[in-house]
């Protein structure tokens, strides 16, 4: 579906009239629902985790730690606590989520 073209002297009005066009093309996507079905991804995905752990039952057995999870975030939530290392930024950003699976992970009195 093609949309009339705008006159050029109006570039902000072309610009929301191609948005809005873009927006519906979305939206109209979505509504035919191309790919699977959410039913079928869960199914996909539970295959793919069935395989996994009949290939390597380990991974899921013995956790072990990777690139800096051991050396930063847990040995901090353990050395400076788990609510204090959560303020610390690494390389300028605050990385929240692995601070709060170390905190998790940090053995509680």
């Amino acid at each position: 579906m093609k949309y009339p073209s705008l006159p050029a002297t109006d570039n902000m009005q072309g610009w929301f009239y191609d948005a809005r066009f873009r927006l519906n093309e979305w939206e109209e996507a979505l509504a035919r629902r191309d790919g699977l079905s959410t039913v079928w991804q869960w199914v996909v995905f539970a295959l793919v985790v069935i395989a996994l752990f009949s290939r390597s039952p380990s991974l899921f057995t013995h956790a072990q730690f990777y690139a800096e999870d051991g050396t930063i975030w847990f040995a901090q939530a353990y050395n400076l606590g788990w609510l204090h290392s959560l303020t610390l930024p690494q390389a300028g950003y605050l990385n929240t989520m692995p601070r709060l699976a170390a905190a998790f992970r940090y053995p509680k009195p």
